[in-house]
């Protein structure tokens, strides 16, 4: 096949084998032969044949093989494989691995030096303005062929469904290598299997993962500063862009459709925890374990909260007036009431409109607590509560008390209420 190849270059072009193989300078030889009108003939005819002769051959091949019984099917490719030889590969990347590696003791900036002038070249010549313009201009082509695609898909639904069956056997797929490898893993003992994984763990470079942190934030800084510079007082580009976004998305949303949407997979995560709460239902060891889980999670933030206020004693004044006394006042308390005023204005509201429906919810409440079980607890736990909260009420009850009438006087509701507790439980 080489032979007729070059009988053909030779033919087409008038330059005999010496002239290509031969010649210390291949690229003027190689410009020589595109340059002539033959050789360029013999491209456009013989490079599409080149190029589909493969799958020609496959398809022949696997034409004829159809033919034949699964038993010959088998001891055919059976036998074209026993012949593919794999070890040639290994060999080979065996080989170019140990000269990367030779070059690299020898010259470490072996890659850089050699492939630098080439990508500084592509990236020299390639007018990424043109790339920009023909991918934008190809773009709606793009999407015109691919609507077409998906007509011609959607008039064989069924080949469609094969088609998307492939997704879960891919994940199906991915799941069982996982499985596997992990199964293996889960075969070393657990010490060396924590040296493995530490080892991998130290070979990553911190260096460069807080250099990356640092460079992200810096970024995130720079970009919240710039869009402040270029935005209007009081709102800065970012969000203003932001808003936008949301505006034009919500204009061709259909709201009722993504709010049924969060429904619908709000109802999903409802049924996943009623399936969760049913496992543990009856099932004491998953339900202990859940709940020391629980626990364990519990105690983490405790803990961390814990150090994290003790920290705060080892603070300078200037860096504690500086942190905790800005971060107070920048704590939206205002917002906060007014949630409550709203929470009460709601309430008042629904008295005015629906008074069965407040009471309801508050005689539900009500009714569910265990009175008994309250007063219980407040029989036992009163006295010793007392006991140990002696010294905090005597040491801030005369104040509250006498802070107390002192706000409520001259108030008529108050007096009246006064007397009404006196009559009620005279001294």
């Amino acid at each position: 096949m080489i032979e007729n190849l070059m009988q053909s270059i030779r033919k087409w072009t008038g330059l005999s084998s010496e002239d290509i193989i031969d010649n210390e300078q291949p690229d003027t030889v190689f410009y020589t032969l595109a340059d002539t009108i033959a050789f360029k003939k013999f491209v456009q005819t013989a490079m599409p044949k080149v190029f589909n002769l493969v799958p020609q051959t496959l398809n022949a091949f696997g034409q004829s093989l159809c033919k034949e019984s699964p038993i010959s099917q088998i001891s055919t490719l059976e036998n074209m494989i026993s012949k593919l030889d794999f070890t040639i590969w290994a060999e080979t990347i065996k080989t170019w691995v140990l000269i990367l590696q030779n070059i690299q003791t020898e010259n470490k900036q072996f890659l850089t030096d050699s492939l630098k002038p080439k990508f500084d070249a592509l990236v020299e010549n390639i007018d990424f303005a043109d790339l920009k313009e023909a991918l934008s201009q190809v773009s709606s082509d793009i999407d015109a062929l691919s609507e077409n695609i998906n007509l011609l898909m959607w008039q064989y639904p069924a080949k469609l469904v094969l088609l998307f069956s492939i997704i879960p056997l891919a994940g199906n797929t991915a799941c069982m290598i996982a499985r596997n490898t992990f199964k293996h893993f889960n075969d070393v003992p657990p010490d060396i299997l924590a040296d493995i994984l530490i080892s991998l763990i130290k070979e990553i470079d911190m260096d460069l993962v807080s250099q990356l942190m640092d460079e992200s934030a810096e970024l995130a800084r720079k970009l919240h500063t710039g869009a402040a510079l270029i935005g209007e007082p009081g709102a800065d580009a970012l969000t203003q862009q932001v808003k936008s976004i949301v505006a034009k998305l919500s204009e061709n949303i259909n709201s009722t459709n993504v709010f049924k949407a969060r429904q619908a997979i709000d109802h999903i995560k409802n049924g996943i925890w009623e399936a969760w709460f049913a496992r543990l239902s009856g099932n004491y060891d998953i339900l202990s374990q859940s709940i020391s889980l629980w626990f364990d999670k519990t105690n983490q933030t405790i803990r961390q909260t814990s150090q994290l206020t003790a920290m705060l004693d080892d603070l300078p004044d200037n860096h504690f007036k500086q942190t905790i006394g800005s971060q107070c006042q920048e704590l939206e308390m205002t917002e906060i009431a007014e949630i409550l005023n709203q929470l009460v204005q709601l309430a008042l509201r629904l008295e005015q409109l629906s008074p069965e429906a407040l009471n309801a919810v508050l005689f539900q409440w009500i009714d569910a607590l265990d009175t008994d079980a309250i007063g219980e607890i407040s029989d036992k736990l009163a006295s010793p509560l007392m006991q140990a909260l002696a010294p905090i009420i005597q040491g801030i009850a005369p104040s509250l008390i006498h802070a107390f009438c002192d706000a409520m006087a001259g108030d008529e509701q108050f007096a009246i209420a006064l007397r009404q507790l006196k009559k009620e439980f005279p001294l």
